[in-house]
């Protein structure tokens, strides 16, 4: 028992120096040293299920990939790093260590015995981070999703319609950069584009959104939604929707990469994506 305690308040302490090394804000260091505490925890009751080094490690670098996937979206953190810190615990130093020393003293059966742990760890931690990243992407993504309500526009928007002072109606409040505003008052933008968050799923058709001009809080304008359309990232959705609509125009090149400005790929994978359609009321 005081090898598992005193091993784990290791954990935590080396995972905390990671942390501090690579600058990681103060209010994120408790969940990263939470994950490097559970991630040799892992490994701790894969020793004791008598599991051998490759394995152990591969189910604790499984649960790291993922335990880290999971909360960097949340903590506004990149999984990477997370990562990183995560699987200080389960890195080989000790092993490489006694590694060279023996062979600096040519004790070779201690050579071939700690350079053989030292590869299998190795591996495993390779092999984990891999398997735990198909897995969390097959939980998060079982197939590629795209959603259309197209079959129901035509009713909410004549309901919505009928409702001129918008009774029963959800009004949403977005703000937007000039430049897309302006091209919505041109009528040259007709979807915005944005992460299928929590405040995203809010929205329904017929709603109706008010942007606002965050260059002038006093401009705004207000749309009729009239299509939600998501999908698994912009990359997919880019295939679908026009370049125009988007506010592309006709001499400029669509590249879904221009979204990644403002939003991860990793917050792409976790939330999703929607295409919101809408025409100007006024």
């Amino acid at each position: 028992m005081e090898y598992y305690i005193t091993t784990l308040i290791a954990a935590i302490f080396g995972t905390l120096g990671f942390g501090m090394l690579f600058k990681i804000k103060a209010s994120s260091l408790p969940i990263c040293c939470l994950g490097g505490m559970l991630t040799w925890s892992v490994v701790l009751v894969a020793t004791s299920l008598r599991c051998g080094i490759f394995s152990s490690n591969l189910f604790a670098s499984i649960f790291a990939i993922i335990f880290s996937s999971c909360l960097a979206i949340k903590i506004k953190l990149p999984s990477t790093i997370l990562l990183t810190t995560c699987v200080v615990p389960l890195v080989p130093g000790g092993s490489l260590y006694y590694t060279m020393q023996s062979l600096i003293s040519k004790d070779f059966e201690k050579f071939y015995e700690y350079g053989f742990n030292t590869i299998l760890t190795a591996l495993g931690i390779a092999g984990g981070i891999v398997v735990g990243s198909i897995i969390f992407t097959a939980i998060r993504k079982p197939i590629p999703r795209i959603i259309s309500f197209n079959r129901i526009h035509y009713f909410n928007e004549r309901k919505a319609t009928e409702s001129k002072n918008f009774i029963g109606i959800r009004i949403h409040k977005m703000n937007l950069a000039n430049k897309p505003f302006r091209k919505i008052i041109n009528g040259n933008k007709t979807v915005e584009l944005r992460l299928y968050d929590e405040k995203r799923k809010k929205i329904k058709l017929g709603d109706i959104i008010e942007f606002t001009n965050i260059e002038n809080i006093n401009e705004k304008i207000t749309v009729k939604v009239i299509g939600l359309d998501i999908y698994p990232n912009f990359e997919e959705l880019y295939k679908h929707i026009p370049a125009c609509e988007i506010g592309y125009n006709s001499d400029e090149e669509a590249n879904y990469k221009d979204m990644e400005i403002f939003y991860t790929q990793e917050e792409q994978d976790f939330y999703s994506v929607i295409a919101i359609k809408f025409y100007t009321i006024k």
